[in-house]
């Protein structure tokens, strides 16, 4: 369906939450791969592995559900189609996914893509994992069915530094913000902050004024959270640290690129939440 290099994915309730520079999705000219492992236990996630190695008989490294936009090379989906094929003795890939896949319900098609490209094409990619549990060694709990635990071979020191995040997944923001009222304004609040992110610097709309000191202070959190992982909450050696040097480098990076908003459209986003709901 495109003739495009590569190809992008992120759900219909993506909220972009700054600015998008090339390094951001690109590094080296490959695409960045922004994922998170560690023991998981005690919801619908921790089956999500047993349905990535029915699709492919792989076993899971990291969960890809944890970033928009996930960007693959376009010849690389034919790829995945054609093996998770060949792994079902050759039946077409439609049958395959609604017969065995969606029949066992609990799978992450970005789990499947980021296990195979893992495996296969791991040069092609620049990956980034954030654990959830620094502390696990991959044996002490068990890996989960279908997940790898081999820790000591999976992944290289560079793999764990942070890599800000420029999406977030709006439904599972703002939901235990004490700024937001109704869940209705999340969206209002995202975008608001994503513009009070972006260049160039310093922003002058009144609702930025809290955003822009959280930057002076070498930090923005939003960036670091996706769904209910929040990597700021992660006390592991120098991690606090490392979250901010890496925000800052970003920073720096973008502070003087030059974007323009829709002057009409900003009018309306950028009304500070108190004031819409007196209006």
């Amino acid at each position: 369906f495109t003739s495009s290099e590569y190809v992008g994915f992120a759900d219909a309730d993506t909220v972009f939450v700054t600015y998008i520079d090339r390094e951001d999705l690109f590094e080296d000219g490959k695409p960045v791969v922004n994922a998170r492992s560690g023991a998981h236990c005690c919801d619908v996630w921790a089956l999500m592995p047993q349905g990535t190695f029915l699709a492919t008989g792989l076993l899971e490294p990291m969960r890809c559900m944890s970033y928009f936009p996930v960007i693959i090379k376009t010849s690389h989906l034919k790829e995945i189609r054609d093996f998770i094929s060949r792994q079902h003795h050759n039946r077409s890939f439609n049958d395959i996914f609604y017969e065995n896949i969606t029949a066992f319900s609990y799978y992450s098609q970005f789990n499947i893509m980021c296990t195979y490209l893992f495996h296969y094409h791991k040069e092609d990619y620049k990956w980034y994992v954030h654990t959830e549990t620094p502390m696990w060694d991959g044996v002490n709990p068990a890996p989960l069915q279908g997940q790898d635990g081999n820790l000591s071979t999976l992944f290289t020191p560079s793999m764990y530094l942070p890599k800000p995040r420029v999406a977030t997944h709006a439904r599972y923001r703002g939901k235990n913000d004490p700024k937001i009222v109704k869940y209705t304004e999340v969206l209002n609040f995202l975008f608001q902050r994503g513009v009070c992110m972006s260049p160039p610097f310093p922003r002058t709309e009144k609702v930025c004024d809290e955003t822009q000191q959280t930057v002076r202070e070498g930090y923005f959190d939003e960036m670091h959270k996706f769904e209910y992982f929040d990597m700021t909450q992660i006390k592991y050696n120098n991690t606090p640290e490392m979250l901010q040097h890496e925000f800052l480098m970003r920073y720096e990076r973008i502070k003087n690129c030059s974007h323009d908003w829709p002057k009409e459209e900003m009018k309306r986003i950028m009304i500070p939440i108190n004031d819409m709901r007196e209006g």
